[in-house]
């Protein structure tokens, strides 16, 4: 079975694409993998380290004021279409599966006209514009939250989950233990871990160096990543105000190799609202404190934070709010009584941790049906 995938611009669209691959790898015999992303993007680096085979296409996203760039966004868009048709040619695929991002338009859209069974996976609450457009041509929509609506049109919606949430479940505690030798945990007090992004980003970065004052002493151990783009800096300002020594019970990296360990060996994560991150939280069942991003398209990212605080399974600090005092405030809130306990138990009720399998199977099903006819 030949399945392509494609998505991009964000880890969101990519890691869940990259979890289905894994799950189908286990589960086809005989299955040949191709992956469809952008030059520029996060996928070039990320997919080849899975042993994936990876082409790119020339698409950009449109922007929103009329102009040049948009004229050109939008030249480049109809070239990308003759892009895609070259590659679903050369690799003649059972399926298409589309993740997200504006990659993924050209590819399912072609796939579609070209009669090829298609699926679409959607990560948030809120779809995002290519998704919302697809959703009307392709197959069958996978969505990761019950309260996804926004497909009217579409032929078919399963709920899934997203795959990124299987992963979680399938942590070994060696690597839990492997995690807190790596950044110094111990057990005899509750540990926090607060995620800049991969790219980092710099209000929360603000927040948490804000934070390393009021460490001294602290009733909990802290796991900084900053983001690859600003750990230097902070490294220099951190040594600076701190000396080498830095503060005791802190560890300031740039990234973290497995952020799913992580999540099992602390009791508290401050991050982002991404699609992924909601559902590697409950999957891990970590209480969290969401920031979500003003910045993304559609403020989708509100819609995921406000979701799970709804439920009562994580708190939302705007980042409007955001400040190194209300920060340590929320924080001891949440581990200074049960809150935690309860807010761990809750989130794990609605983590859907069959994701990559339910998603796999889906897949493979396309394509059989196509199959047969």
């Amino acid at each position: 079975m030949r399945v392509l995938l494609t998505g991009g611009g964000t880890g969101g669209h990519i890691y869940p694409a990259l979890a289905l691959a894994r799950d189908l790898r286990r589960r086809v015999e005989d299955l040949e993998l191709l992956y469809v992303g952008t030059p520029g993007g996060m996928e070039k680096e990320l997919v080849p380290r899975e042993g994936i085979p990876f082409t790119a296409i020339d698409v950009r996203g449109l922007p929103r004021r009329p102009g040049l760039e948009q004229v050109r966004a939008l030249w480049q868009a109809w070239r990308s279409l003759g892009q895609a048709k070259g590659v679903l040619r050369r690799f003649r695929p059972n399926v298409v599966v589309g993740t997200g991002g504006y990659v993924s338009g050209p590819v399912v859209f072609m796939a579609h006209r070209m009669g090829i069974p298609t699926l679409i996976h959607e990560q948030n609450v809120v779809p995002g514009l290519t998704n919302r457009l697809l959703s009307r041509v392709v197959d069958a929509v996978a969505v990761s939250f019950p309260d996804t609506s926004a497909f009217p049109k579409a032929k078919r919606v399963v709920i899934t989950g997203n795959p990124r949430a299987s992963e979680l479940v399938e942590v070994q505690e060696d690597r839990v233990e492997a995690i807190r030798r790596e950044y110094g945990l111990k057990t005899d007090r509750p540990a926090v871990v607060i995620v800049s992004g991969s790219r980092g980003a710099a209000p929360i970065n603000r927040a948490a160096q804000g934070l390393l004052p009021k460490l001294k002493g602290a009733p909990f151990q802290l796991v900084w990543v900053t983001g690859r783009a600003h750990f230097e800096d902070i490294e220099r300002d951190v040594e600076r105000h701190f000396g080498k020594e830095r503060v005791e019970g802190v560890t300031i990296v740039p990234f973290c190799h497995d952020m799913p360990a992580l999540l099992h060996a602390v009791d508290c994560v401050v991050c982002r609202a991404g699609a992924s991150t909601v559902a590697e939280l409950t999957a891990a069942g970590t209480p969290a404190i969401l920031i979500p991003s003003p910045y993304v398209a559609g403020r989708h990212q509100e819609r995921n934070a406000r979701w799970l605080a709804e439920r009562k399974a994580a708190v939302v600090l705007p980042e409007d709010q955001l400040t190194p005092d209300e920060l340590f405030r929320r924080i001891i809130h949440i581990l200074g009584r049960n809150e935690a306990k309860e807010m761990s138990r809750r989130s794990r009720e609605l983590g859907l941790v069959d994701a990559a399998r339910t998603l796999s199977l889906l897949v493979v099903s396309l394509a059989s049906a196509k199959g047969r006819q």
